[in-house]
């Protein structure tokens, strides 16, 4: 049973979640910048991001291709992640790690 009432509940726990993240981060921060702010940081940071961008893409490209659906091994990933094509409102209908883990299992 969906409705907009789960998707504001969602809203308020991402929030709460959010705002302690932004609390230890703001409370952290000079140190943080102290320590960790250097080049060979900005490099790793700046690698891993491109890297974990191109293997997000990599996965969605594979995940969204109904020929994979048929694998043994993957392929129950893959009819699960193509549902957000016929339903893209259906995370707004269930709890937002409740869908991510539905739909992410095998990563």
């Amino acid at each position: 049973d969906g409705d907009a009432n789960k998707a504001v509940a969602n809203l308020w726990a991402s929030l709460v979640v959010v705002s302690i993240c932004i609390v230890i981060f703001a409370s952290d921060l000079h140190w943080f910048l102290q320590n960790f702010v250097t080049f060979q940081n900005a490099s790793i940071f700046m690698l891993a991001t491109i890297l974990v961008d191109l293997f997000s893409g990599v996965l969605h490209i594979c995940l969204d291709n109904p020929n994979f659906a048929r694998m043994p091994i993957i392929g129950p990933q893959c009819m699960s992640f193509q549902t957000h094509h016929d339903s893209p409102n259906r995370m707004l209908q269930v709890p937002w790690f409740g869908y991510l883990s539905e739909h992410h299992v095998i990563l």
